[in-house]
């Protein structure tokens, strides 16, 4: 028996805002701007082929095409602060043999760099479900500490934590020093939604080859 099971080797990510004084023409108008209006969004979870190429631009998608995505949306009413975002990254195991990468997503009535941070220690504690390690794409061999790491490293230089009860605020700041390199994101928001309605859209999108 033969099974269709497609793996996306290509990928693109789209984000958009908008703001009116309708629901649904507030998304829409959003959906316009991040290219995929014209997409039946299908979401799905957090799984990314870790040799999948990035596209740099959208490609043309038929109107009404299937489309899988991982996709952060947010409603919000004028004056309230609004963001959405999706986060990936690539890890491996300790001998390189294994290689992964996952994408998250996240949304709230806060700001962009709220979504941020949730993105970051979404994908760090996957990371540690896995027993993985977060590595810069464009060296493999550089690896992101871990909560674990970061606080025995702390702990040697005189600071005494304890794992998952670390600072947040500080492994926050060492995460963001080294987003650059270990993290991507695309991630939209409001600071304060102009009109009645504010919308915001962000979506890792798979491309499949046929």
């Amino acid at each position: 028996m033969n099974f269709w099971m497609p793996v996306a080797k290509k990928f693109f990510v789209t984000s958009g805002r908008a703001s009116g004084e309708t629901k649904k023409g507030t998304v829409q108008e959003a959906f316009i701007k991040a290219h995929i209006n014209q997409c039946n969004l299908v979401p799905v979870s957090s799984v990314l082929d870790p040799d999948a190429v990035q596209l740099s631009n959208p490609p043309t998608i038929p109107h009404s095409a299937i489309t899988f995505c991982v996709m952060a949306e947010e409603l919000g009413t004028k004056g309230c602060s609004i963001a959405a975002g999706v986060g990936w990254c690539y890890m491996r195991n300790k001998d390189g043999m294994v290689k992964k990468a996952y994408v998250v997503e996240d949304h709230g009535h806060k700001e962009e760099r709220a979504v941020k941070e949730t993105l970051m220690l979404s994908l760090i504690q996957m990371a540690e479900a896995e027993n993985l390690m977060i590595y810069n794409p464009n060296n493999p061999s550089e690896l992101l500490m871990n909560r674990k790491e970061w606080a025995e490293q702390q702990a040697a230089l005189g600071k005494h934590f304890d794992g998952w009860k670390s600072p947040e605020r500080e492994f926050l700041k060492y995460l963001e020093e080294n987003a650059s390199k270990f993290f991507r994101f695309e991630i939209k928001g409001w600071d304060k939604v102009p009109e009645d309605f504010g919308y915001v859209v962000a979506a890792l999108v798979f491309v499949f080859d046929i």
